[in-house]
């Protein structure tokens, strides 16, 4: 009987690469598998317009796993479909992608400038 806990190396059939897995089934690496995964995502969101919770539910991905998409820009969230929206860390309007709105980017790089001059 095999040691469930045993490590296997593997070379992905995708890329080449040699990985570690705990499952002898699969074939492709993590990256692979999150890049052809993503796709599906994406397919998905784009046929359905689904709303966070459908998406979660339908394609079994956790919640915050979709807003990290939307926050990294991978996924965007358009207003008017079913698509909840994220918001604004500094000032919480609704925004498309990211963690900042536009205007509250621009006082961040305001900012930052200012305290360069003051440093010099």
């Amino acid at each position: 009987m095999p040691d469930l806990m045993q490590k296997i190396v593997k070379k992905c059939e995708e890329c080449g690469v040699a990985y570690f897995t705990f499952d002898e089934e699969g074939s492709v690496c993590p990256k692979c598998q999150d890049r052809n995964y993503f796709g599906c995502i994406r397919r998905y969101i784009d046929d359905e317009e689904p709303t966070v919770e459908e998406l979660s539910t339908e394609l079994r991905v956790p919640k915050i796993r979709i807003y990290r998409w939307i926050r990294d820009g991978r996924i965007q969230y358009i207003p008017g479909t079913g698509m909840t929206g994220i918001f604004c860390e500094e000032c919480g309007i609704p925004i498309e992608f990211g963690s900042v709105c536009i205007k509250c980017a621009k006082n961040a790089r305001k900012k930052k400038r200012k305290k360069k001059k003051i440093a010099i």
